[in-house]
């Protein structure tokens, strides 16, 4: 046997001893979300308590706002453009069946129908379903109002990405089908479209992580986070979204730094639009230090990105730690690295490790290396929390942020060696990598 085989058994024996030791822990973990809702919310019968349980056996009915202006934009000449590029630039079918990324690209004119796609997959009575919608609706006004804020793009894994044509619009004083045809904003929703559905949803759609998060519902419960939505308080509701919450804050780095790279990627390369890369290194460093207040924070940053860009060997335990801190300190400093970046920090340095992979494995195998990264084949419902927590914060190869920037400086002796990178990762990282690019 191999040593990589005999690695590969050991592994798979300590997870499955950990999945059997800890198996009763995942009950702990619903027994005290139990006890905490108890604790926060006074238990009585609900007056409709028959009605309610009458609609267990059939799904809730969607809210119903207009829908005559969302626009099916996935047949227009430049969006098929940028997903034949795409397909073509990395022989995407050389390995998946492209057809995986074939569901609408919708661009929504009012807040009503961008928002409800989302809200519908709640757990929530069709009457809370409204009153999250109409609560949506009015804090992108008023975030809009304030500062031309707000989210301008999702994607729902085989369902649609939805594009906020709305904002778009508010942005620039027009209406959403004077924005769609205006020559500069058009590109924008373009780009906002490859950042979503060639970005979030190429992920969703193809990683070992993408689909355990969609089967588990935890993509869901990460987009209701980004919104803010309230989801439902029952206990294993409440276990999903922590669950979500521990999966997005390891992954942050690869799904908005592949996200971001493929949108300036193909926004170059495709509609000669932007820049590619839209950061650099210094622009990053230079915005770390120029923030006055929590010296401490920045000054754990800048080791951080010293040494996930460093010229020199760097064990990948030390790459584990320095993307914790990014992952961990990012946040706490974005509302003033927003105003530097135009982003959070996470985009940036997310995306920077995938020009470190551009450099030294070629274009051509980004993606992959995304996928590889992603390549997280245990099953978070199968572990509690606190397993996974562990998981996560201890096994470099089990953090997705953690094996991307190892995969990011890996050498290949022929660049867009898609299967070489696989061979070379498997053979010197000891990562697991996808059956289809074996």
């Amino acid at each position: 046997m191999s040593k990589l085989d005999e690695i590969k058994t050991t592994f798979a024996g300590k997870l499955e001893s950990t999945r059997q030791q800890h198996a009763a822990r995942l009950e702990a973990d619903l027994q005290e979300l139990r006890a905490r809702l108890l604790r926060e919310f006074e238990p009585s019968i609900p007056a409709d308590l028959g009605s309610r349980l009458g609609r267990l056996a059939v799904p809730s009915p969607a809210v119903q706002p207009p829908v005559q202006f969302q626009v099916d934009i996935s047949t227009y000449d430049s969006l098929r453009q940028i997903d034949e590029a795409f397909f073509q630039a990395f022989h995407l079918s050389d390995y998946y069946s492209v057809s995986r990324l074939n569901y609408p690209t919708l661009y929504c004119e009012t807040l009503e129908e961008f928002y409800t796609p989302i809200v519908s997959q709640m757990d929530l009575s069709p009457e809370a379903r409204r009153g999250e919608l109409q609560r949506l609706i009015e804090a992108a006004q008023e975030a809009a109002r304030q500062n031309s804020g707000g989210i301008l793009g999702y994607n729902l894994p085989g369902k649609g990405a939805y594009l906020n044509g709305w904002l778009f619009a508010f942005r620039q004083g027009l209406t959403p089908r004077q924005a769609f045809e205006h020559p500069e904003i058009f590109l924008h929703i373009m780009q906002t479209a490859a950042h979503e559905k060639l970005g979030h949803g190429f992920l969703n759609v193809y990683s070992a992580l993408g689909e355990v998060k969609t089967r588990l519902g935890l993509t869901q419960a990460e987009i209701a986070r980004k919104f803010g939505l309230r989801g439902a308080d029952d206990p294993v509701s409440s276990l999903r979204r922590e669950q979500a919450n521990l999966l997005y804050l390891a992954s942050q780095l690869l799904e908005e730094g592949w996200a971001t790279w493929a949108e300036t990627y193909l926004a170059r390369t495709t509609l000669g639009l932007g820049r590619h890369p839209r950061y650099t290194l210094q622009q990053v460093v230079e915005a770390v230090q120029s923030v006055t207040e929590q010296a401490e924070a920045c000054q754990a940053l800048l080791g951080a990105l010293a040494l996930l860009f460093s010229a020199e060997a760097v064990p990948i335990e030390m790459l584990h730690q320095a993307v914790m801190i990014i992952e961990m300190l990012g946040g706490m400093l974005d509302e003033f690295l927003d105003e530097q970046l135009g982003q959070p920090l996470r985009y940036a340095v997310g995306e920077l490790l995938f020009v470190q992979a551009e450099a030294n494995l070629g274009a051509g195998c980004a993606p992959y290396a995304a996928l590889i990264a992603a390549n997280i084949t245990f099953d978070p419902a199968a572990v509690s929390l606190a397993d996974l927590r562990d998981l996560l914060s201890r096994d470099p190869r089990l953090n997705p942020d953690a094996r991307l920037a190892a995969l990011s400086r890996l050498k290949l002796d022929k660049k867009d060696d898609v299967r070489g990178m696989a061979k070379v990762a498997a053979a010197q990282l000891s990562f697991s990598v996808p059956k289809e690019l074996q």
